[in-house]
């Protein structure tokens, strides 16, 4: 299903109005994960098999070419948007995961990298959130990363998979910064630009470009 509604409601909603149910409905959110990239991608997605890896724009020349030789023929079917406002549940299980317009073949530690670093670093608010925010999210994380290792297994050298999805999101999201009825601000992707910036240096990557 590319856009279609599915039974229960996004695991977000879920997730605010239960959130004691945050460690068990993120090991289902992991699990579910885990068995997408199990799923070999549709021929005509794999006939684009590096078409992920552009994401992070051309000023990411070098990012880009470590990315092409670790993974060079990973054929995985990465939904590229897995988050939870795309992930639906019925208080128990996942029920559905929407929006797969950005569906691509790749490797799987693009997607999972994607995902953390929209659980981690994606700007939620305008000012930094109040701990028990804060330490929601890195629950969730945590919930999530343990659900995909039980059934995939842990995922290695991912720092520069890390780098690409935290260039992408800003990316994504530069179009909005400091346009009229949208908060964001530059300064709020700073710490979005230091987390890029570490994993480069862990990859022995240029700081930029």
């Amino acid at each position: 299903m590319l856009l279609s509604w599915c039974a229960g409601r996004t695991l977000l909603q879920e997730l605010q109005s239960r959130p004691w149910r945050v460690w068990p409905l993120g090991l289902h959110f992991g699990r579910m994960q885990a068995r997408i990239h199990a799923v070999a991608a549709p021929p005509g997605l794999r006939q684009h098999p590096e078409a992920w890896i552009q994401w992070a724009g051309p000023e990411e020349a070098a990012l880009q070419e470590r990315l092409r030789a670790l993974a060079p023929s990973a054929a995985a079917l990465l939904h590229l948007d897995y988050h939870p406002l795309n992930v639906m549940t019925d208080g128990t299980r996942i029920t559905g995961v929407l929006d797969w317009v950005n569906a691509r073949a790749g490797d799987p530690r693009a997607h999972w990298a994607r995902t953390y670093t929209i659980l981690r670093m994606e700007p939620i608010t305008p000012d930094p959130p109040p701990l028990h925010l804060a330490l929601f999210r890195r629950a969730l994380a945590s919930a999530w990363k343990r659900g995909y290792e039980q059934v995939a297994g842990p995922l290695t050298d991912l720092a520069p998979f890390y780098a690409w999805a935290g260039a992408v999101m800003l990316r994504d999201l530069a179009p909005r910064v400091n346009q009229p009825g949208h908060w964001r601000r530059d300064h709020h992707f700073d710490p979005l630009r230091r987390w890029i910036s570490a994993w480069k240096r862990r990859a022995g990557l240029p700081a930029s470009g």
